[in-house]
């Protein structure tokens, strides 16, 4: 990747990166102990979710197997366009730590954009 390829993923506001949240809860860890670094994530908005009115799951595209939540800020933001538009949005791990414990999960995903009316 060029530097230029990099600043231009700086500045790019749809462009995020973040851990999963809730991944130490109901079974998570080990679904989540079997991830691969650039594994295909399916981030699957949960409207119905009594905690968090905008929360997404983050799910293994593989088999369906939940990993965890998208922190409640960054949902908000990915609510905020999969509630106006239909769209699926994947995600791809970057990063794996603890593995041996609570794993902590990294991911990328961009968010797109749209001419709303």
């Amino acid at each position: 990747m060029a530097w230029s390829d990099f600043t231009n993923i700086v500045r790019n506001p749809n462009h995020i990166e973040t851990s999963i949240a809730g991944v130490a809860y109901e079974g998570r860890a080990a679904v989540s102990r079997q991830l691969q670094i650039g594994e295909q994530l399916l981030l699957d908005r949960d409207v119905g979710n009594p905690y968090d009115p905008n929360a997404v799951a983050v799910v293994r595209a593989m088999d369906g197997k939940q990993i965890g939540y998208l922190p409640r800020d960054v949902a908000a933001r990915v609510a905020a366009v999969v509630d106006q538009v239909d769209v699926s949005l994947f995600a791809v791990v970057t990063a794996l730590f603890n593995m041996d414990r609570t794993p902590a999960v990294h991911i990328r995903f961009d968010l797109p954009t749209f001419d709303l009316p």
